[in-house]
């Protein structure tokens, strides 16, 4: 089996599992969502700090449209009031992730991908719960340093974005396990502070 076929065939594995990831996490939220009305409550369902931070993100990126339902923005998994899942779903949609975001300390997935950012904020490192974080397909120059501060992160997706170096402190992220880098302007040095011998999935 050629090199590239084995590569394609991680690729696709990848992707497989995100995707029933995401059938998973649809469900839960269309059951947190019946939950809530079957309460009668709706408002009292959601963590009113959580919620905010979903409601800075609107106002960041002027979606007027979610101004009224801020909960039907992407899609969004909630657990004891709690937000623990985020993924933006339509594309070219967010170009600022506002400095609340850090706010959201139940969080364990945030998919951000094929969006409008320029950077993610220092406050991202706030995120202690995160085990997966996509921010591919955007317009990162940068990583924040305080992305070493997510020591539950197993999958890190930032490929095809305009990244030209890494943080040092990514070397802390001892839980990583997936990695993609690929389509970026990583100098040779950028791979010096990788945890590469704790990989099991790299894409450069």
């Amino acid at each position: 089996m050629t090199h590239n076929l084995k590569k394609m065939l991680k690729n696709a594995q990848s992707y497989l599992l995100s995707a029933a990831f995401l059938v998973l996490a649809y469900a839960n939220t269309v059951q947190a969502g019946n939950t809530a009305a079957h309460e009668g409550n709706e408002a009292a369902y959601y963590f009113t700090g959580d919620l905010a931070v979903i409601n800075d993100i609107i106002v960041a990126n002027n979606l007027e449209q979610y101004r009224q339902k801020p909960e039907m923005l992407g899609i969004q998994v909630w657990q004891d009031g709690r937000l623990t899942f985020l993924m933006i779903t339509e594309n070219n949609m967010v170009s600022v992730l506002p400095q609340s975001i850090g706010n959201l300390t139940e969080l364990r997935g945030l998919y951000l991908s094929n969006q409008n950012l320029l950077q993610l904020p220092e406050t991202i490192g706030q995120l202690d719960k995160l085990e997966s974080l996509h921010a591919d397909n955007n317009r990162l120059q940068t990583l924040p340093a305080s992305i070493g501060n997510l020591q539950l992160l197993k999958s890190l997706y930032v490929q095809n974005n305009q990244l030209v170096s890494l943080p040092y402190t990514i070397q802390n992220l001892s839980h990583l396990k997936t990695l993609n880098l690929s389509g970026n302007k990583l100098n040779e040095t950028a791979f010096e502070a990788l945890p590469l011998n704790e990989l099991s999935e790299f894409y450069q």
